[in-house]
């Protein structure tokens, strides 16, 4: 996984949904929201399916 805090705004400006996927799965909740919340606002297809699985995430924030 990450063995640091990704820098989610960047990888969101850069576009990077690969990494921002990746960052959905992070251990912190609050890395999770943001990365959730820059692919919803990218609308990239290929994040569909990560987006729906934090549907089911622990954290309510997230959810």
């Amino acid at each position: 996984m990450w063995p640091f805090k990704p820098k989610v705004e960047a990888l969101t400006r850069r576009g990077d949904v690969r990494r921002l996927i990746k960052a959905s799965r992070h251990g912190s909740a609050r890395v999770r929201l943001e990365a959730v919340a820059g692919l919803a606002s990218m609308g990239a297809r290929e994040a569909t399916e990560a987006l729906a699985y934090r549907l089911g995430d622990a954290s309510e924030a997230v959810r």
